[in-house]
């Protein structure tokens, strides 16, 4: 039986929620927003996922690069609202797992199934997984809004030690400003692999150094 366009969305969707509710996901979203009112800038966790969700997974890299296009403003916006690292953590952590056949480095498919089977950890959150195709490497972004000096730390534990992965990239430091320059000032710490077999560079944005 060929499933129709509307059962694919749905089945996704449902997928979706159990991911939310088996990680904790969803009760983190709820907590912080009763201390961080939504605004407009905010992105709505489910309603977002729903408008983006697509049964088309032969070109999910096109979808990908879709989704980093659609939710730059809300990536920015994220800077200075938890419930919005959340929230994108959640959707590209089950739409990049989802889609994890697609990229090459086996590094990247390791990360995306750590970042699937792990509980919210409040305070390092994915944001961006720009896929193969434009880039030699596959990106994956986080947002934190502790200091990146706190959060490296953390990305060792959860990360890098568990893969495999210690002293394998080059760290560099830089001072950034959303928005074309016109907006949030922010620190991003980028991680570039030294070992050229490895197809994963990561970055770790926050507004404290």
């Amino acid at each position: 039986m060929i499933k129709g366009k509307l059962t694919i969305e749905i089945d996704e969707t449902r997928r979706f929620l159990d991911f939310l509710e088996r990680t904790g996901r969803r009760k983190e979203i709820e907590s912080l927003e009763e201390h961080t009112p939504r605004t407009g800038g905010c992105i709505h966790t489910l309603w977002d996922f729903m408008a983006t969700a697509t049964p088309d997974h032969v070109i999910k890299t096109g979808h990908l690069n879709y989704l980093n296009r659609k939710y730059k403003a809300h990536r920015e916006h994220a800077l200075n609202c938890r419930p919005c690292q959340v929230s994108l953590d959640s959707i590209f952590t089950f739409t990049g797992y989802e889609n994890r056949a697609i990229f090459p480095g086996i590094d990247t498919q390791k990360v995306l199934e750590a970042e699937w089977s792990s509980v919210s950890k409040n305070d390092l959150h994915l944001c961006k997984i720009l896929p193969p195709g434009f880039v030699r490497l596959t990106q994956l972004a986080y947002i934190t809004h502790l200091s990146l000096e706190k959060v490296y730390r953390q990305f060792e534990e959860t990360i890098q030690k568990p893969l495999g992965l210690v002293n394998a990239f080059e760290l560099i430091y830089v001072r950034k400003v959303s928005n074309g320059g016109r907006g949030i000032p922010y620190f991003q710490l980028n991680l570039t692999p030294i070992d050229r077999r490895y197809k994963t560079n990561f970055a770790i944005r926050s507004r404290v150094k």
